[in-house]
């Protein structure tokens, strides 16, 4: 008598996962198939509504939201589906996120900061240490990225850093000073910047930080033309989303991601449910 066993399918969006690779070709991000149906999904009905604009802020109303993931995924998207010239912009000095280097292998990213927690930094003693003058601080600055490019210490080309993709690219935050990103977020120079960079991308995606987190989020999403709220499922209040909102409600709103969402359905009843 034969036996015939069920054969376990693949899931739903599988085959469509894609990784975001370095120019050498080491994965930096790998973005899971219903990520990636997501963001086709969002892209396939701007394009036909042909509302897909030349400068998209990523927002939230709250740090860790996934705007940066949520950024990366629809960026790669973009450069991997269309003819395009797609760049990503982080904008977030205060939390940068943006990873240009792989990690080493057999290290996820909980055991690496586990290992930089415990190693400790030797005491100083601050009676005898030369005080840090300002001039020190600056010096001592990142010489990569966007703040770089802003103070003068590299160019576009240099900050500017080719993935595996052709046409995608990405320029991380840099280390900017403190005291100096309130005046450049809303300075001539960084908007200048930006500029330059619409003419060399067709599309620009920025990476804000978090709306309610500083004021300066404002500003710097007010680089683009339109917007995107990236939501957290079960983290963020609902007032905070309404505030977050009205503070850029001038942009034009493409859409809202929902960000980590999570359905408790039977399997029966998730074959009807749209996946996207």
């Amino acid at each position: 008598m034969a036996i015939f066993r069920k054969q376990q399918q693949e899931p739903l969006g599988a085959k469509s996962a894609l990784t975001l690779r370095t120019a050498a070709g080491a994965p930096l991000y790998t973005f899971p198939g219903p990520v990636i149906n997501s963001m086709r999904h969002l892209e396939t009905a701007l394009m036909y509504k042909g509302t897909l604009p030349a400068r998209i802020a990523m927002v939230a109303a709250l740090r860790q939201e996934g705007v940066t993931y949520t950024t990366l995924a629809l960026a790669t998207t973009l450069a991997y589906d269309l003819a395009v010239r797609v760049c990503v912009v982080e904008l977030n000095w205060w939390s940068p996120s943006v990873r240009t280097e792989p990690l080493p292998e057999n290290t996820t990213p909980k055991s690496r900061w586990r290992k930089l927690f415990r190693a400790r930094k030797p005491k100083v003693d601050r009676s005898t240490a030369p005080a840090e003058s300002e001039e020190t601080a600056i010096q001592t600055i990142d010489t990569t990225g966007l703040a770089a490019v802003l103070m003068g210490n590299a160019t576009l080309d240099e900050a500017l850093i080719q993935t595996s993709l052709p046409n995608l690219m990405v320029l991380p935050a840099g280390n900017l000073p403190l005291a100096q990103r309130p005046a450049m977020a809303r300075h001539d120079t960084l908007k200048a910047c930006i500029k330059q960079l619409s003419r060399r991308f067709d599309h620009i995606l920025l990476d804000v930080p978090a709306i309610l987190g500083t004021s300066d989020a404002i500003a710097l999403a007010s680089l683009s033309t339109a917007c995107c709220v990236v939501i957290r499922q079960g983290v963020t209040p609902i007032s905070h989303v309404r505030r977050a909102l009205d503070d850029v409600k001038h942009l034009s709103m493409l859409g809202v991601v929902l960000n980590q969402a999570r359905m408790s359905l039977p399997n029966w009843v998730g074959a009807f449910v749209p996946q996207e």
